[in-house]
């Protein structure tokens, strides 16, 4: 059973429900009206005992009938017994009202005659004689009759109606769900996650359905954008690989050919041990680029200032180097492994970029780390591209390294909703500064 069905079912079913209490109450507050109506009238007929006191010893045929008689409504019945059961005095001769229990005397019961229903009442008089008064139900019985048809049929009625909303209702509510269901589907069957999304995109909506729609379309197109930067990052890997490997394969075959001279075979070897360690380099670096794409580390409240002093203490060790720290603690929520890797990369490239005798300037502020070298700088055509995955300027060619570690410290900036940047520095303008923002 869909969704749509089920609830269209559902509703119908509340109507129905809500219909048959309803319906019940009424029923029975009609019932009870019409019935006690006519028990009332018979209550005011009490005085008819008194009215036939003077005849309730005469045999029947010598009763002065027109004069003694009281007032009969229509549909009324009256009749008079004597205390042995002898009939003594009868309005309708039609209608004959069985003798009643001691226990009915004084009350009021039900009962049936040639299938009609009666409602009688039973006293005595003062001489013994046992007087009824009794008066048809059918009145009453063919109101509550039609009352209980059309509550039965309104019920349907409603319920139906209700139902047929309900089903409307629901194909409105399902509608962006059923977009959502074909577009999972097309996705499962064919991982092509370019696919497009229409369903109505308005995540502030107080529609949870809206909202649904919206936050599968957003992951949707994060997965895109995840499965796009993989492919490339394959081919961008691929790419730089190649020269690499193009260069041991090239002085592999020289060694083989038994052709080179002990200097050459030397410089092969160097240049093959180079390039393995350019390699090695770039599978380390393209590891950590995966531990910070899926590290899956938890965000929690740290001290940046605790995170940079403990990342430029290690960078002192493996270098060398002057490095130093200004700033103030600033409390903020973040991933500590991933900003520690990224203030280390920013080290690093500020060693291999700036002269060994000059210092190296960390500096922390609210939400942003600044490293400051002073080497050969960035050329402005290079600044726009720097962070980019395997970028590398014409002055880095000749040095080690892949062009990942700029674009690992985008990618910590945008996990933690800042940017990375590049800046000149105040005074005497040689040297760089690099760095990134955090979200506040």
């Amino acid at each position: 059973m869909t969704l749509r069905t089920r609830v269209a079912v559902l509703v119908g079913a509340i109507a129905a429900s809500a219909m048959l209490v309803g319906g019940f109450w009424s029923y029975a507050a009609v019932s009870e009206e019409q019935y006690a109506a006519v028990d009332q009238f018979l209550e005011r007929r009490r005085e008819a005992p008194e009215q036939l006191e003077r005849i309730s010893n005469l045999p029947l045929e010598a009763s002065p009938l027109d004069e003694v008689r009281p007032p009969v409504d229509d549909g009324v019945t009256f009749q008079v017994n004597a205390a042995d059961g002898t009939l003594l005095f009868a309005s309708n001769p039609d209608i004959e009202l069985d003798l009643p229990d001691a226990s009915d005397l004084g009350t009021l019961r039900t009962i049936g005659i040639d299938g009609d229903r009666f409602r009688v009442r039973a006293d005595t008089t003062a001489g013994g004689d046992i007087v009824q008064v009794a008066r048809s139900l059918a009145e009453a019985d063919a109101t509550v009759g039609a009352i209980r048809n059309r509550l039965w049929l309104l019920g349907v009625v409603v319920s139906v109606v209700a139902a047929a909303l309900g089903w409307l209702l629901a194909g409105w509510m399902s509608r962006p769900l059923e977009r959502l269901t074909g577009v999972v589907d097309h996705v499962a069957r064919t991982s092509d996650l370019a696919v497009e999304h229409d369903a109505p995109l308005n995540p502030d909506s107080r529609f949870e359905v809206d909202r649904l729609s919206a936050s599968f379309a957003s992951m949707l197109g994060a997965l895109r954008r995840s499965s796009e930067q993989q492919q490339q990052l394959v081919a961008d890997a691929g790419h730089e690989m190649r020269t690499p490997l193009t260069t041991v394969r090239t002085n592999v075959e020289l060694l083989q050919s038994g052709r080179l001279t002990d200097d050459d075979r030397a410089h092969s070897l160097a240049a093959i041990i180079r390039e393995v360690d350019e390699l090695a380099k770039l599978t380390d670096e393209l590891v950590e680029l995966s531990a910070v794409d899926g590290s899956g580390e938890p965000s929690q409240t740290v001290d940046l200032l605790e995170v940079v002093t403990t990342a430029v203490d290690r960078a002192r060790l493996r270098h060398g180097r002057q490095i130093d720290v200004t700033g103030a603690a600033s409390r903020i929520e973040g991933r500590p492994t991933a900003l520690d890797r990224a203030v280390t990369n920013l080290i690093d490239n500020a060693v291999k970029f700036s002269p060994p005798d000059t210092p190296i300037l960390v500096t922390v502020g609210t939400n942003r780390v600044a490293v400051r070298d002073h080497g050969v700088g960035i050329d402005e055509a290079d600044r726009s591209r720097v962070f980019e995955r395997f970028h590398r300027s014409d002055a880095a060619r000749t040095l080690p390294g892949s062009g990942l570690g700029l674009a690992i410290v985008a990618k910590v900036a945008a996990d933690h909703g800042g940017a990375p940047f590049v800046a000149d520095p105040d005074g005497d303008g040689d040297g760089v500064i690099v760095g990134f923002t955090l979200g506040g």
